[in-house]
């Protein structure tokens, strides 16, 4: 993963996975990053619009406290959508597991 600390800092780390804690402002996106596979937990309620590439498919998501989501390995553009902080944790697997 592209790791971009101001939006994405490594909260704990081993050989097996990597979490971060994700907090994105209303109106700010982030361009073209991928993520491993994993799971994203909502801590906040927020609204989302994702970039999926390379097909340019746009899916926009309301999210909730305490939502669990899986995620397969992917590359995307995202952007909160919402008036409220997107703040998720994200654990994602290493590569190859």
């Amino acid at each position: 993963m592209k790791l971009l600390p101001a939006y994405h800092p490594v909260v704990f780390e081993n050989a097996l996975v990597r979490v971060t804690e994700e907090g994105m402002p209303p109106g700010v996106g982030i361009g073209k990053h991928r993520h491993d596979k994993g799971l994203t937990i909502g801590m906040a309620e927020y609204q989302m619009e994702q970039k999926m590439l390379p097909s340019g498919e746009i899916v926009r998501s309301n999210r909730h406290l305490g939502e669990i989501h899986w995620t397969e390995a992917m590359i995307h553009e995202t952007r909160n959508v919402g008036k409220t902080n997107q703040y998720v944790v994200r654990v994602e697997l290493k590569a190859g597991l």
